[in-house]
């Protein structure tokens, strides 16, 4: 792990499930770590989670599907995760939501393609916009 104010870095314990093409995430003051392709020549849906402060990895609940390579974003103090693949050519459309006050997942949507190797950010738009012309509001589509 790197200190910015010291210009150093810490060896830190090893995660619980070696792996790749994970997606990671920080909320919360935690380090998650979602997904990938183990050591077992699977992808998995396990998930873990690494307090910085007492430098412990811990499991939390398992997705529904395995995802290699999936994105990742936090939103409203909860993960979302995005895609991903379970095999060759066989690509994700889900979305799944991780709600660390429950440890549990729910599946929240589909994307309109499957896709893997993809980043996430959240975006907040409004709900309502004003025509600069007239000033009249407009609602957006839910």
């Amino acid at each position: 792990m790197y200190d910015p104010h010291t210009d150093t870095w810490e060896q830190l314990p090893h995660m619980i499930i070696p792996r790749s093409g994970s997606a990671a995430a920080v909320l919360h003051g935690l380090i998650y770590i979602i997904g990938g392709w183990h050591a077992s020549t699977e992808n998995t849906n396990k998930v873990e989670k690494f307090d910085p402060r007492t430098k412990n990895w811990e499991t939390v609940a398992s997705m529904f599907e395995r995802r290699y390579r999936p994105g990742v974003a936090v939103v409203d103090g909860k993960l979302y995760i995005l895609g991903g693949e379970d095999g060759w050519e066989h690509f994700h459309d889900t979305i799944e939501c991780y709600n660390p006050d429950t440890n549990t997942w729910s599946q929240v949507g589909e994307m309109l393609t499957g896709r893997s190797w993809l980043s996430c950010a959240p975006l907040r738009v409004s709900r309502e916009r004003k025509n600069r012309k007239n000033k009249r509001k407009y609602m957006f589509d839910k």
